[in-house]
């Protein structure tokens, strides 16, 4: 109770002795995320933004214009347009720089917050861009928001008779479904034996749906092969690999 007491106390003093008025629902986010740190690494509050693209990437998909993306020197740079969204059918390029949003000029600054606030919105509603392409004078575009899938799983082919290849980028709701569609047609191209790619920057989520390793599509052998890094050998086991997860540093909008 007295910690209680201390914490609205202290909130007291900064509200009515700081130096400008301070923005109380900052104060508050400040707080929660201070006393969530003390408990684990594991426990951690997410402010309402980023929840909301949390909750996009479980669900497989968000409402944009398509593309995948960085900041370099603090420019919006086009990773890739994604195929078959409004961003692809209108023409925007991988290595596109991204200046003006709405007629607004892209600060220095930008953050990655600051780009999916301006370019994702309702299915439907058009965000206007000013493109600097290299060698050609700028491109505005005006480009129409729709619903964006987000795959889990863009690989799935043939390495060789026999022998499929699919590579999962992602984990979330869809990953299941999207897995055992692939391995459906990888088995009727006549897969006996799978590469499963899980290189990428793995985020798992929490899925109500059944592991993807009960998926009865799997191929039969029980052998996974696991490798460290470069310079050792792969070595065999009998269990899936486990291992970290890391945040990516490319994004979608």
């Amino acid at each position: 109770m007295a910690s209680w007491t201390c914490s609205r106390r202290c909130c007291y003093l900064v509200q009515n002795h700081y130096v400008e008025p301070p923005d109380n629902e900052k104060l508050i986010h400040g707080a929660i995320d201070g006393m969530l740190r003390t408990l684990d690494p594991h426990t951690l509050y997410l402010p309402p933004q980023r929840a909301q693209r949390m909750d996009e990437e479980f669900h497989g998909e968000y409402s944009g214009i398509g593309i995948q993306f960085e900041i370099r020197d603090g420019v919006i740079t086009v990773i890739s347009p994604l195929e078959g969204t409004p961003a692809y059918r209108l023409g925007i390029r991988a290595g596109d720089r991204i200046v003006e949003i709405d007629s607004k000029p892209v600060p220095k600054t930008v953050t990655n917050d600051d780009v999916f606030k301006a370019l994702r919105g309702p299915s439907g509603s058009i965000v206007a861009l000013t493109i600097d392409r290299e060698g050609e004078e700028e491109h505005k575009f005006s480009i129409e928001r729709a619903k964006i899938p987000i795959e889990s799983v863009p690989y799935a082919y043939m390495i060789r008779p026999g022998v499929g290849y699919v590579r999962i980028i992602r984990f979330s709701q869809t990953t299941g479904e999207e897995l055992e569609r692939a391995l459906s047609k990888l088995h009727a191209q006549g897969m006996k034996s799978m590469v499963l790619d899980l290189r990428a920057e793995l985020r798992a989520v929490s899925c109500p749906r059944p592991s993807m390793c009960s998926i009865s599509s799997f191929p039969r052998t029980r052998r996974w092969c696991t490798r460290a890094d470069a310079s050792r050998r792969p070595t065999p086991t009998t269990s899936p690999p486990t291992g970290p997860s890391w945040s990516p540093d490319r994004w979608w909008s």
